[in-house]
């Protein structure tokens, strides 16, 4: 079953003209967040997004996208997994 809000970020993600394979590696990299911290994006703060993308560098889990938009991406944003992923930067 799909939340709300997953099918909003994957709505945003095909907006932004990501493939499907894209849309799935973005989906991955953000479930691993959610089961890393055992909280909803909506609530994962940006000191644990920190500890987070540490911990996949000591990891060296490779292969993976670490999307640019989630490096920014406010504790209280909604959209978390939107937030500016596929999205050129200027």
């Amino acid at each position: 079953m799909m939340t709300d809000g997953y099918q909003k970020a994957i709505d945003a993600l095909q907006l932004n003209g990501l493939c499907p394979r894209s849309q799935e590696a973005y989906v991955r990299a953000v479930r691993m967040l959610v089961e890393f911290t055992g909280k909803t994006p909506d609530d994962i703060s940006e000191p644990e997004l920190q500890q987070y993308f540490l911990h996949r560098k000591n990891q060296r889990i490779a292969g993976l996208p670490t999307p640019c938009g989630l490096l920014a991406v406010s504790a209280t944003s909604s959209s978390m997994c939107c937030a500016g992923i596929g999205t050129p930067s200027s």
